[in-house]
């Protein structure tokens, strides 16, 4: 006796709510003391970005292992992320607790100065989930 298949859509499991992959979708961070709204990793305008700014380095790109190479890989993958995958945040501050407003170049100097704050936003924008356009919690159960 074989066992009935319950079936499987690949459109269902892999295709992608689009708005949510660009624009993002809001994630709380930092033990719930914060959220941002970050968008998928590898989104079009990320990877047209970071095809632009590799363009742009590619003299210092042909040894992406030196120094300067590392120097300048962070400074795109900083700028890029910024620019297209952290859309907004809320209950950020400064140092002194004022809440600090967002925008790209506040966001690129945060990913900047403190590498944990830019690896928190790459870390949410790799959750696939979060940008299906059938997301399992949606789904309805029968």
């Amino acid at each position: 006796m074989s066992k009935k298949l319950e079936g499987f859509s690949p459109a269902r499991k892999f295709s992608w709510n689009h708005e949510a992959e660009s624009e993002g979708v809001w994630r709380e961070a930092f033990g719930g003391a914060a959220r941002l709204k970050v968008a998928r990793f590898n989104n079009p305008a990320h990877t047209a970005m970071l095809r632009k700014l590799r363009s742009e380095h590619e003299d210092v790109l042909k040894n992406p292992e030196s120094e300067e190479g590392q120097r300048v890989l962070a400074l795109i993958g900083n700028q890029a992320m910024a620019a297209h995958i952290l859309k907004g945040w809320e209950g950020i501050q400064d140092e002194d607790g004022k809440e600090l407003p967002f925008s790209v170049e506040a966001a690129e100097d945060l990913m900047t100065r403190f590498e944990e704050f830019g690896n928190t936003v790459f870390q949410l924008s790799l959750d696939a989930e979060q940008y299906r356009k059938y997301r399992e919690d949606d789904a309805v159960k029968n």
